[in-house]
């Protein structure tokens, strides 16, 4: 660009001027730095960049487009159908991370409406390195169900992008995840069942409450959720006479449906006091005003051994207990009886239908008399595999070599053909 140095006006009006370059004079054009992508799903390290626009290659038509099968099984996913215990454990997963999100320790990170990639992340990661309650890892496959629950939480084109935390799930199980490890519960047998059973103090409601549920459990070979199931009506304990015990009639498990439930007679035990127990439970359902048939069995209780108030209004579970709930109460109270851990495997509500599948099985109860307690399958081996446990310390007792070395080391003398000591 140039301008007139100099300039004159001749007779007749005409400019005369000389031209020079000033583009020295001019200010530095303005230098425009990279254009980056930048999504909620952006994780960036310490001195990396976002990705730019450019490297971006876009969408065609065909990248948006499905088959109408396809299309057709995302709307039954869009619509809902799954069962109720798995919109419970969904919902509590999603609650257990806006609460993490909502800590001060965390940050305070954004939950809800939308969240990062980022803060899903950095959840999934302190679950790796914390473990769960009870010391024992969580295992890939459940971190890969609380992404998958956390992720669908939110509306389609607001979900953060969850393949590189599924990436992580999955490096964590070949490089950090006990390589063979099995997320099994324990076995509360007997001799393990009875002593927490004796930590319990019966004189409370709760206690009597507690009792019950661990008993029922064990007896009929329940599930967590299914002693949560149990209607008031469905036992029915009888406490006198030549024969003690309680007709039971389960209607509603994993594998069975109420036009296959069938009353039973379970008889009594001296050690379990299973026709008692359930019946002193009975009698403080009946004082709570809460002993109406259709009730549940099992009640949520305050300190003072009330009923919870505002249980009627909730939206899933209503007056009954969660299997969370149940798996609660197992743990804490084998806790009490230092039986956390049996064996190396964490306690928790399923160790009682192992337990009670591990005993019969010592008893030398066949495998087709257990499906049948347990309502497996008839032809299923589950209870020789998935639910047997070994007994470890029966077995270590047996093998162990140092049972030939005398205690401190005291050998007896071994006395030669003479007399003498050889």
């Amino acid at each position: 660009m140039t301008a007139p140095a100099t300039q004159a006006t001749d007779d007749e009006g005409l400019v005369h001027a000389e031209l020079v370059d000033d583009a020295e004079h001019l200010p530095e054009p303005a230098v425009l730095g990279p254009i980056y992508r930048i999504t909620r799903n952006t994780v960036l390290g310490p001195g990396e960049e976002p990705p730019r626009v450019e490297e971006h290659p876009g969408f065609r038509d065909i990248d948006l487009h499905v088959s109408e099968r396809t299309r057709q099984r995302l709307r039954d996913v869009e619509g809902g159908g799954r069962s109720r215990n798995m919109k419970v454990n969904r919902d509590s997963t999603r609650k257990r991370f806006r609460a993490w999100c909502e800590a001060k320790e965390n940050g305070n990170r954004v939950a809800w409406p939308s969240t990062t990639a980022a803060n899903v992340a950095e959840y999934i990661g302190t679950l790796m390195d914390a473990g769960q309650p009870d010391g024992t890892p969580y295992s890939p496959d459940t971190l890969l169900a609380y992404v998958s629950r956390i992720l669908t939480w939110y509306p389609k084109g607001e979900r953060p992008d969850g393949s590189a935390i599924r990436d992580m799930i999955e490096d964590y199980r070949e490089l950090e995840y006990p390589a063979g490890m099995k997320d099994q519960a324990a076995a509360l047998t007997l001799e393990h069942l009875l002593p927490v059973l004796d930590k319990i103090d019966e004189s409370t409601r709760i206690g009597r409450r507690d009792a019950a549920l661990l008993v029922v459990g064990y007896r009929l070979l329940l599930r967590g959720i299914e002693i949560a199931d149990l209607p008031n009506h469905d036992l029915r304990p009888v406490t006198s006479g030549p024969r003690r015990g309680v007709w039971v009639r389960v209607a509603k498990t994993k594998t069975t449906t109420a036009k296959d439930a069938v009353w039973r007679f379970y008889a009594d035990r001296p050690d379990l006091r299973f026709a008692h127990r359930v019946a002193a439970w009975q009698n403080d359902l009946a004082e709570l005003g809460a002993n109406a048939g259709h009730l549940p069995f099992l009640r949520a209780l305050t300190k003072k051994g009330n009923l919870q108030k505002g249980r009627d209004h909730a939206t899933v579970r209503g007056l009954r207990l969660s299997g969370r709930t149940v798996n609660t109460v197992v743990k804490t109270r084998a806790a009490a009886a230092d039986r956390a851990i049996i064996d190396g495997l964490p306690v928790r509500s399923h160790s009682l239908r192992v337990g009670a599948n591990n005993d019969l099985k010592r008893a030398k109860v066949s495998r087709a008399a257990r499906n049948e307690e347990g309502r497996w399958s008839p032809k299923s081996v589950l209870t020789d595999t998935t639910y047997a446990r070994p007994d470890t310390l029966a077995a270590a007792q047996e093998d162990d070599v140092f049972e030939a070395v005398p205690l401190y080391g005291k050998w007896p003398i071994r006395r030669g053909p003479d007399g003498e000591g050889a």
